[in-house]
Protein backbone atom coordinates (compact mmCIF):
# COMPACT_ATOMS: atom_id res chain seq x y z
CA UNK A 1 0.00 0.00 0.00
CA UNK A 2 1.03 3.31 -0.82
CA UNK A 3 -0.03 6.63 0.43
CA UNK A 4 1.00 10.07 -0.29
CA UNK A 5 2.29 13.21 1.02
CA UNK A 6 2.14 16.72 2.01
CA UNK A 7 4.44 19.21 0.71
CA UNK A 8 2.58 22.15 2.86
CA UNK A 9 1.99 19.99 6.39
CA UNK A 10 3.36 22.35 8.98
CA UNK A 11 3.67 21.06 12.45
CA UNK A 12 4.17 24.47 14.77
CA UNK A 13 7.17 26.13 16.16
CA UNK A 14 9.47 23.57 18.41
CA UNK A 15 8.52 26.96 20.85
CA UNK A 16 5.58 25.35 21.28
CA UNK A 17 7.00 21.76 21.93
CA UNK A 18 5.66 20.13 18.65
CA UNK A 19 8.31 19.20 16.45
CA UNK A 20 9.22 17.63 13.29
CA UNK A 21 12.28 15.19 14.22
CA UNK A 22 15.04 13.40 11.86
CA UNK A 23 17.26 11.19 13.50
CA UNK A 24 20.43 9.31 11.95
CA UNK A 25 22.51 6.66 13.22
CA UNK A 26 25.90 5.15 11.41
CA UNK A 27 24.87 1.91 10.37
CA UNK A 28 28.67 0.48 10.38
CA UNK A 29 28.88 -0.22 14.15
CA UNK A 30 31.53 1.62 16.60
CA UNK A 31 34.70 0.36 17.60
CA UNK A 32 33.82 -2.25 20.67
CA UNK A 33 35.02 0.45 23.34
CA UNK A 34 32.21 2.42 21.69
CA UNK A 35 34.71 5.34 20.87
CA UNK A 36 35.31 6.58 16.96
CA UNK A 37 38.64 8.46 15.70
CA UNK A 38 38.66 12.10 14.50
CA UNK A 39 39.13 10.46 10.71
CA UNK A 40 36.15 7.99 11.63
CA UNK A 41 34.65 7.49 8.40
CA UNK A 42 31.32 7.73 10.69
CA UNK A 43 32.16 11.77 11.10
CA UNK A 44 31.85 12.30 7.54
CA UNK A 45 28.09 10.71 7.82
CA UNK A 46 27.10 13.01 11.15
CA UNK A 47 28.66 16.19 8.55
CA UNK A 48 26.49 14.74 5.49
CA UNK A 49 23.10 14.85 7.50
CA UNK A 50 23.68 17.99 9.75
CA UNK A 51 24.79 19.44 6.24
CA UNK A 52 21.14 18.16 4.37
CA UNK A 53 19.28 18.99 7.73
CA UNK A 54 20.61 22.61 7.65
CA UNK A 55 19.72 23.29 4.20
CA UNK A 56 15.86 22.92 5.07
CA UNK A 57 16.15 24.39 8.62
CA UNK A 58 16.91 21.83 10.49
CA UNK A 59 18.38 22.70 14.00
CA UNK A 60 20.33 20.48 15.50
CA UNK A 61 18.97 18.77 18.88
CA UNK A 62 20.42 17.00 21.86
CA UNK A 63 18.85 13.58 22.31
CA UNK A 64 20.12 10.79 25.32
CA UNK A 65 21.95 8.43 22.56
CA UNK A 66 25.46 8.71 22.03
CA UNK A 67 25.83 7.62 18.87
CA UNK A 68 21.92 9.59 17.70
CA UNK A 69 22.56 12.57 15.96
CA UNK A 70 19.07 14.75 15.61
CA UNK A 71 17.84 17.36 14.10
CA UNK A 72 14.13 19.40 14.74
CA UNK A 73 11.68 21.14 11.91
CA UNK A 74 8.83 22.91 11.58
CA UNK A 75 7.59 21.14 8.99
CA UNK A 76 7.28 17.11 8.49
CA UNK A 77 7.68 17.94 4.96
CA UNK A 78 11.13 19.22 5.37
CA UNK A 79 12.65 16.78 7.62
CA UNK A 80 11.22 14.23 4.77
CA UNK A 81 13.57 16.39 1.94
CA UNK A 82 16.36 16.79 4.56
CA UNK A 83 16.70 12.63 4.97
CA UNK A 84 16.15 11.87 1.00
CA UNK A 85 18.92 14.74 0.41
CA UNK A 86 21.38 12.97 3.08
CA UNK A 87 21.19 9.39 2.06
CA UNK A 88 21.72 10.20 -1.29
CA UNK A 89 24.55 12.33 -0.46
CA UNK A 90 26.06 9.57 1.58
CA UNK A 91 25.44 7.41 -1.26
CA UNK A 92 26.58 9.39 -3.67
CA UNK A 93 30.26 9.88 -1.36
CA UNK A 94 33.54 8.30 -2.43
CA UNK A 95 33.98 6.05 1.43
CA UNK A 96 37.61 4.87 1.59
CA UNK A 97 37.67 1.38 1.57
CA UNK A 98 35.76 -1.70 -0.31
CA UNK A 99 33.04 -1.18 1.90
CA UNK A 100 30.30 1.62 1.44
CA UNK A 101 29.39 3.38 4.65
CA UNK A 102 25.57 4.03 5.22
CA UNK A 103 23.37 5.92 7.72
CA UNK A 104 19.80 4.97 8.93
CA UNK A 105 17.41 7.58 9.37
CA UNK A 106 13.72 7.86 10.89
CA UNK A 107 11.20 10.55 10.78
CA UNK A 108 8.51 11.34 13.04
CA UNK A 109 6.63 14.38 14.74
CA UNK A 110 5.40 14.88 18.09
CA UNK A 111 5.13 16.49 21.14
CA UNK A 112 8.48 16.65 23.03
CA UNK A 113 10.12 17.78 26.55
CA UNK A 114 12.93 19.25 27.44
CA UNK A 115 15.41 18.32 30.50
CA UNK A 116 17.89 20.23 32.70
CA UNK A 117 20.13 19.72 30.34
CA UNK A 118 18.58 20.98 26.56
CA UNK A 119 17.88 17.87 25.60
CA UNK A 120 14.76 16.57 24.21
CA UNK A 121 13.40 14.13 25.87
CA UNK A 122 9.63 11.73 26.41
CA UNK A 123 7.61 9.64 24.49
CA UNK A 124 8.03 11.40 21.82
CA UNK A 125 11.49 11.10 21.61
CA UNK A 126 11.49 7.74 22.65
CA UNK A 127 9.50 6.25 19.94
CA UNK A 128 11.67 8.14 17.41
CA UNK A 129 14.74 6.37 18.57
CA UNK A 130 13.09 2.95 18.69
CA UNK A 131 11.88 3.88 14.93
CA UNK A 132 15.22 4.64 14.61
CA UNK A 133 16.84 1.89 15.88
CA UNK A 134 14.31 -0.09 13.42
CA UNK A 135 15.94 1.29 9.92
CA UNK A 136 18.59 -0.34 8.50
CA UNK A 137 21.75 1.56 6.31
CA UNK A 138 20.38 3.58 3.82
CA UNK A 139 17.13 3.62 5.04
CA UNK A 140 14.46 6.29 5.45
CA UNK A 141 11.68 5.41 7.78
CA UNK A 142 8.47 7.33 8.76
CA UNK A 143 6.70 7.02 11.90
CA UNK A 144 2.70 6.98 11.67
CA UNK A 145 2.73 10.26 13.24
CA UNK A 146 4.72 12.27 10.64
CA UNK A 147 3.03 10.51 7.97
CA UNK A 148 -0.31 11.56 9.49
CA UNK A 149 0.58 15.27 8.40
CA UNK A 150 2.19 14.51 4.57
CA UNK A 151 -0.45 14.13 1.62
CA UNK A 152 1.53 15.58 -1.10
CA UNK A 153 5.08 14.51 -2.36
CA UNK A 154 7.55 16.73 -1.45
CA UNK A 155 10.39 15.42 -3.40
CA UNK A 156 9.27 14.40 -6.67
CA UNK A 157 9.68 10.12 -7.63
CA UNK A 158 9.99 9.01 -4.03
CA UNK A 159 6.72 6.86 -2.51
CA UNK A 160 5.84 6.88 1.05
CA UNK A 161 5.18 3.32 1.69
CA UNK A 162 3.13 1.53 4.26
CA UNK A 163 4.71 -1.34 6.20
CA UNK A 164 2.05 -1.32 8.13
CA UNK A 165 1.93 -2.40 12.05
CA UNK A 166 5.40 -3.18 13.59
CA UNK A 167 6.43 -4.44 17.25
CA UNK A 168 9.70 -1.62 17.94
CA UNK A 169 11.55 -2.69 20.90
CA UNK A 170 10.68 -1.17 24.48
CA UNK A 171 7.07 -0.24 22.89
CA UNK A 172 4.10 -1.68 24.25
CA UNK A 173 2.11 -2.03 21.60
CA UNK A 174 2.41 -2.50 17.40
CA UNK A 175 3.16 0.77 15.27
CA UNK A 176 2.42 1.91 11.79
CA UNK A 177 5.49 2.22 10.13
CA UNK A 178 6.51 3.86 6.63
CA UNK A 179 9.28 3.53 4.62
CA UNK A 180 10.62 6.06 1.71
CA UNK A 181 11.12 4.33 -1.42
CA UNK A 182 12.61 6.24 -4.54
CA UNK A 183 16.45 6.51 -6.39
CA UNK A 184 19.36 6.59 -3.55
CA UNK A 185 17.08 4.97 -1.21
CA UNK A 186 17.68 1.21 0.25
CA UNK A 187 14.67 -0.98 1.13
CA UNK A 188 15.22 -3.72 3.54
CA UNK A 189 13.39 -5.97 5.78
CA UNK A 190 13.23 -3.58 9.44
CA UNK A 191 15.31 -4.21 12.14
CA UNK A 192 12.77 -5.35 14.61
CA UNK A 193 12.39 -8.18 16.79
CA UNK A 194 10.40 -10.42 15.07
CA UNK A 195 13.20 -10.65 12.56
CA UNK A 196 15.29 -13.21 14.48
CA UNK A 197 13.66 -16.16 16.58
CA UNK A 198 12.89 -15.06 20.09
CA UNK A 199 10.79 -16.03 22.85
CA UNK A 200 11.25 -12.60 24.60
CA UNK A 201 8.09 -11.85 27.11
CA UNK A 202 6.76 -8.95 25.45
CA UNK A 203 7.54 -5.12 28.05
CA UNK A 204 4.80 -4.71 29.87
CA UNK A 205 6.08 -0.86 29.90
CA UNK A 206 8.50 1.69 28.13
CA UNK A 207 12.09 1.62 29.83
CA UNK A 208 12.54 5.04 31.08
CA UNK A 209 15.84 7.05 31.68
CA UNK A 210 18.58 4.13 31.08
CA UNK A 211 19.36 4.62 27.22
CA UNK A 212 23.34 5.43 28.20
CA UNK A 213 23.28 1.92 30.36
CA UNK A 214 21.79 -0.06 27.29
CA UNK A 215 24.32 1.51 24.56
CA UNK A 216 27.21 0.94 27.20
CA UNK A 217 25.60 -3.13 27.53
CA UNK A 218 25.15 -3.29 23.99
CA UNK A 219 29.40 -2.89 23.18
CA UNK A 220 30.10 -5.50 26.40
CA UNK A 221 27.66 -7.91 24.06
CA UNK A 222 29.40 -7.61 21.30
CA UNK A 223 32.50 -7.83 23.03
CA UNK A 224 32.40 -10.43 25.95
CA UNK A 225 30.12 -14.14 25.89
CA UNK A 226 29.05 -13.61 29.76
CA UNK A 227 27.49 -10.60 30.88
CA UNK A 228 26.30 -10.14 34.62
CA UNK A 229 23.76 -7.34 35.95
CA UNK A 230 24.10 -6.80 39.68
CA UNK A 231 21.88 -4.80 41.80
CA UNK A 232 19.41 -5.04 44.94
CA UNK A 233 16.22 -6.38 44.62
CA UNK A 234 13.85 -4.58 42.61
CA UNK A 235 16.38 -2.26 41.03
CA UNK A 236 15.40 -3.15 37.31
CA UNK A 237 17.55 -5.83 36.52
CA UNK A 238 15.44 -8.28 35.04
CA UNK A 239 13.62 -5.48 33.23
CA UNK A 240 17.06 -4.03 31.72
CA UNK A 241 17.99 -7.46 30.65
CA UNK A 242 15.13 -7.35 28.40
CA UNK A 243 15.86 -4.42 26.69
CA UNK A 244 19.38 -5.25 26.14
CA UNK A 245 18.10 -8.98 24.61
CA UNK A 246 15.34 -7.07 22.49
CA UNK A 247 17.88 -3.96 21.17
CA UNK A 248 20.67 -6.88 20.49
CA UNK A 249 18.82 -9.01 18.69
CA UNK A 250 19.48 -8.29 15.24
CA UNK A 251 23.24 -9.26 15.91
CA UNK A 252 22.18 -12.82 16.23
CA UNK A 253 20.77 -14.75 13.77
CA UNK A 254 20.10 -18.03 15.06
CA UNK A 255 17.79 -16.43 17.30
CA UNK A 256 17.50 -14.94 21.46
CA UNK A 257 16.27 -16.76 24.07
CA UNK A 258 14.47 -15.80 27.42
CA UNK A 259 15.13 -18.54 30.01
CA UNK A 260 13.46 -18.02 33.36
CA UNK A 261 15.53 -19.79 36.23
CA UNK A 262 14.04 -18.13 39.11
CA UNK A 263 12.32 -21.67 40.03
CA UNK A 264 15.54 -23.71 39.31
CA UNK A 265 16.48 -25.37 42.19
CA UNK A 266 19.69 -27.23 40.68
CA UNK A 267 21.54 -27.91 38.05
CA UNK A 268 19.64 -30.16 36.28
CA UNK A 269 17.04 -27.84 36.11
CA UNK A 270 18.79 -25.42 34.56
CA UNK A 271 19.46 -28.07 31.64
CA UNK A 272 15.79 -28.47 31.47
CA UNK A 273 14.94 -24.85 31.33
CA UNK A 274 17.48 -24.16 28.61
CA UNK A 275 16.22 -26.98 26.50
CA UNK A 276 12.68 -26.01 27.03
CA UNK A 277 13.59 -22.52 25.65
CA UNK A 278 15.26 -23.26 23.08
CA UNK A 279 12.71 -26.39 21.63
CA UNK A 280 15.30 -29.17 22.70
CA UNK A 281 14.13 -32.92 23.51
CA UNK A 282 17.11 -35.48 24.57
CA UNK A 283 18.16 -38.23 21.73
CA UNK A 284 18.21 -42.03 21.87
CA UNK A 285 22.24 -41.53 22.02
CA UNK A 286 22.75 -38.19 23.79
CA UNK A 287 21.58 -36.39 26.69
CA UNK A 288 19.79 -33.12 27.41
CA UNK A 289 23.16 -31.29 28.02
CA UNK A 290 24.58 -32.85 25.14
CA UNK A 291 21.61 -31.85 22.87
CA UNK A 292 21.76 -28.41 24.26
CA UNK A 293 25.23 -27.98 24.05
CA UNK A 294 25.23 -29.10 20.26
CA UNK A 295 22.21 -26.78 19.59
CA UNK A 296 24.01 -24.19 20.96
Amino acid sequence: MIVPMDQAATVPSPQRGIVALLLSEPANRPARDGTRTADDPGGRLTELVAEAATRYGGRPTSTSGRAVQASSFERVSDAVRAAVDAQRAIAAEAWPGSEPRRSRLAVHAGEVECDDEGRFTGPTMQRAERLLAAANGGQVLVSGAAAELLAAPPVPEVELFDLGLQRLTDVVAPVRVHELRGDGLESRPLRTIDVVPNNLPRAPTPLVGRTDLVAELRIAVATFPLICLTGAGGCGKTRLALELAATAAERFDGGIWWIDLAAVADGDGIDEAIAAAIGVRPAVDRGLRTRVLETL
